[in-house]
């Protein structure tokens, strides 16, 4: 029993404002001097974010996302990255259900070095429940749904740029490819932002695309994929960062 659609959209990775979205960047500052490769874990300590789920327009769950304060795990740097997603709107009519994700992940290799993930889905009288903790090795460099969503967080490109990462969803390693696709300014519920556009695929046949505020903090804003049910769309609803 996996929810591994709603955890591999979680990728893309509450209470607040949107304030420190808007010191905008742009494309023509990122020169040979500030580019960055992706890999490396990126992120904003203390931050709280919370994702509005959407299929075909119509709500059905939220997801929060908050990032600790940087700290030490077996004598290296590492930062704790945690993730609960639940039911909300239409999906709670058919059942209940949670799933959460805690990740502890090296700064320096932006690998994870221990997992602990918790699913419980209820439906009508039938209740499922697994909850499992692993830790792995650097010289593995496990990639999750957090290290990933850093990883892209903590590249700084220029448009037109391409980079490619091997995600595990489910223990199954993934391609996902990326390419720099835009600086464009776009709507949400916090308000017009500018951001920068990332065009992906996943296995190389899944498109999506993401946006990033274009600042400093890159924040996931919006996440957009088609599936079989039809357009799903992960919107930043509320955010703030106390780091």
């Amino acid at each position: 029993m996996r929810l591994t659609a709603l955890a591999a959209l979680a990728a893309s990775t509450l209470v607040g404002c949107a304030a420190n979205l808007g010191n905008s960047l742009d494309s023509d500052d990122v020169d040979a001097a500030d580019e960055r490769p992706i890999g490396p874990a990126h992120g904003v300590e203390g931050e709280l974010a919370e994702y509005e789920v959407k299929l075909r327009g119509i709500a059905v769950g939220r997801i929060q996302v908050a990032v600790g304060n940087r700290g030490v795990y077996d004598g290296r740097y590492a930062v704790v990255v945690r993730s609960r997603a639940v039911g909300a709107g239409l999906a709670n009519v058919l059942g209940e259900f949670t799933w959460e994700l805690t990740t502890t992940v090296d700064i320096d290799a932006g690998c994870a070095v221990e997992e602990d993930e918790d699913i419980a889905i209820e439906v009508a009288t039938k209740r499922e429940h697994e909850h499992r903790t692993r830790k792995f090795t650097l010289e593995a460099c496990r990639q999750n749904m957090h290290t990933s969503a850093g990883a892209l967080r903590g590249w700084r490109s220029r448009p037109g740029a391409q980079a490619s990462l091997q995600v595990s969803f489910d223990d199954r390693p993934m391609p996902i490819t990326f390419a720099d696709a835009a600086r464009e300014t776009i709507g949400t519920v916090l308000g017009s932002l500018p951001a920068v556009r990332y065009d992906g695929l996943l296995r190389n046949v899944h498109s999506f695309s993401a946006w990033l505020s274009n600042d400093e903090a890159r924040v996931p804003l919006l996440l957009r994929t088609g599936s079989k049910l039809g357009t799903v769309e992960l919107e930043l609803v509320s955010y703030r960062a106390d780091g």
